[in-house]
Formats: structure tokens, sequence, C-alpha cells
């Protein structure tokens, strides 16, 4: 008999990191298993296990920024080499400048700033 109810629809997934691939490249190029590269991780006090890694690699979990330093001391690489990079070599993830100062409003130099901090005259007290 067939259902009434409409077909589910799948979601599609959606990794937590950008990271993964290049951890499981990297981990590769060393010929480490997952056990260890999270001993190579533990001897720099980085608590993690194969369950997380495992995570990481295939997107499942996000990775926080002290593993990303951490992996990148493991790996003898600047953090930087474990974001993707566009087809021209630069990285997809980072903050220009240009992109840092207009999200903290900070106006370039010899801008005015339209957010400045107001003073408010003081009432005299009584």
């Amino acid at each position: 008999m067939p259902s009434s109810l409409p077909a589910r629809r799948v979601r599609s997934c959606h990794s937590l990191n950008v990271i993964g691939p290049a951890v499981v490249r990297l981990r590769q190029a060393y010929a480490w298993t997952q056990e260890e590269l999270v001993a190579q991780l533990q001897l720099r006090n980085c608590d993690v296990s194969r369950d997380i890694i495992a995570n990481i690699e295939t997107g499942r979990c996000s990775a926080s920024d002290a593993l990303v330093h951490v992996l990148a001391q493991v790996f003898g690489i600047p953090e930087s080499d474990l974001f993707p990079r566009h087809g021209d070599g630069t990285h997809r993830v980072g903050i220009t400048p240009e992109t840092a100062i207009r999200r903290r409003h900070v106006p370039p130099p010899g801008a005015s700033c339209p957010h400045a901090p107001v003073k408010a005259p003081m009432a005299p007290a009584t």
C-alpha cells in the first residue's frame, strides 16, 4: 500500500571544516595511520582521539584553531597550508587587510570614521 506522506528529501552532506582533505593528504604523505597522527598530536599535549581525527578528515566535525596550530607543527608546515587554495595559489580562507578594516568599521588612513565615539557634555554636579 503506497504511503500518502511525501518523500523525504535527502539533505546534501555539508562539511564542518575545510582542512580535512589536507589532513588526509599530509598524513598519507608521512605514511602515518590515524593512530600514529594522534600519537604525534598527543606528544604535543593535544588531547585528541582517533575518532576525532577520522571525523575531521571526513568533515563530520570542526577543528579548533588550537588543533589547526598543532597539526601544522606536527606536519612542519605553516597553518595556512592546511586551508584550500584557489587555482592561482592564493588561499580561499583568510582575511585581507581591507576586509578586516570593513569588519571592524575602522576607516582607511585619512578617512573620517562615522562610528567614532562622541563626547557627551557632563552635567555639573550639584
